[in-house]
């Protein structure tokens, strides 16, 4: 009778082995979430480790693809005296498979578009007829031609609103989220944004048909679009305009003379120093995917007069 009370007495009470397996429990929980926690940040250090070297395996087929466009650039210089997207350079390859993914790439005539930057002249001074063109082709969009005047202002060194439709700090620096003018040339087509008059809708239009090139460049005429062709002077008929871009791609123009021969400029005064059949700006526009690793690439490329061609930019997911 004694041992059987004795054994009783040391037999844990039901409320206490309870809490005892509850605690056991939470132990046994929190020991799995550490362990799923851990695992996590292992898979998460895995896959961020795998992007870095992936993004780095890109940069370097990138580099590649840039030494592809410098040689048929190069080419291209030495056989021919003019530029038309049907030579060499303007082909776009078949995406090439490289260990883990693909590469594509083709190059961009960027004369083929209005260069914002040739509103000013060398001296710094509005070249009055980039001006009437860029007016010109913000009316055949639908948009308003003070956007021209905003982007002077943007463009020059001085302080002094254009009037009308002018602006300098005096009106970005009153915005939700002031800033000031570049005051300088502009670097990237998307500074353009910022200008006053240009909200989404207007970008989205003008985005497809301009460019900012270091310094003033003209037109080459056998790259340049409808739209950008059309604001060369008032009243030209967009009919006419593309048949001329439909027969150019069998037979490129090899003088600025020859096509402003063409029907469709009979009767029209056009500043022929705006034009160009040469082009030295090209932009590489790659699409490189290394395992899960996938990037939109653009270099800007200048090609000088002795066939030499250097990289001018890179940047990732915008012309």
């Amino acid at each position: 009778m004694t041992a059987l009370r004795f054994r009783h007495f040391i037999s844990p009470p039901r409320t206490q082995r309870g809490a005892a397996l509850i605690t056991a429990m939470l132990i046994v929980a929190i020991a799995v979430s550490v362990s799923a926690a851990l695992v996590a940040r292992q898979e998460l250090d895995i896959r961020r480790s795998g992007n870095l070297l992936h993004e780095g395996q890109a940069t370097l087929y990138w580099r590649g693809v840039e030494n592809w466009a410098a040689q048929i650039l190069g080419r291209d210089a030495e056989d021919t005296e003019f530029d038309h997207p049907g030579q060499a350079w303007g082909q776009t390859p078949p995406a090439m498979p490289v260990d883990g993914g693909a590469i594509e790439g083709r190059l961009i005539d960027m004369h083929g578009f209005f260069n914002l930057n040739s509103l000013l002249d060398p001296g710094g001074e509005p070249n009055e007829a980039a001006v009437e063109v860029f007016q010109r082709l913000l009316i055949n969009l639908g948009l308003s031609d003070d956007i021209a005047i905003a982007v002077l202002d943007w463009l020059d060194r001085d302080q002094q609103p254009r009037f009308p439709g002018g602006a300098e700090d005096n009106h970005y620096l009153g915005q939700d989220t002031p800033y000031r003018t570049a005051d300088r040339l502009m670097h990237s087509v998307t500074e353009l944004r910022l200008v006053a008059g240009v909200d989404r809708e207007a970008w989205a239009l003008l985005r497809p048909h301009v460019a900012a090139l270091p310094g003033n460049t003209a037109i080459n005429v056998n790259s340049a679009g409808v739209d950008v062709l059309a604001a060369l002077a008032d009243n030209l008929d967009p009919g006419q305009l593309e048949r001329l871009v439909e027969k150019r791609e069998n037979e490129a123009y090899e003088s600025v003379r020859d096509f402003l021969a063409h029907d469709a400029f009979a009767g029209q005064e056009i500043e022929a120093g705006l034009l160009t059949v040469n082009s030295d700006y090209f932009m590489i526009h790659a699409r490189i995917t290394v395992g899960q690793f996938r990037s939109e690439l653009y270099s800007l490329l200048h090609r000088q007069q002795n066939g030499a061609v250097s990289i001018v930019s890179r940047r990732r997911g915008t012309r």
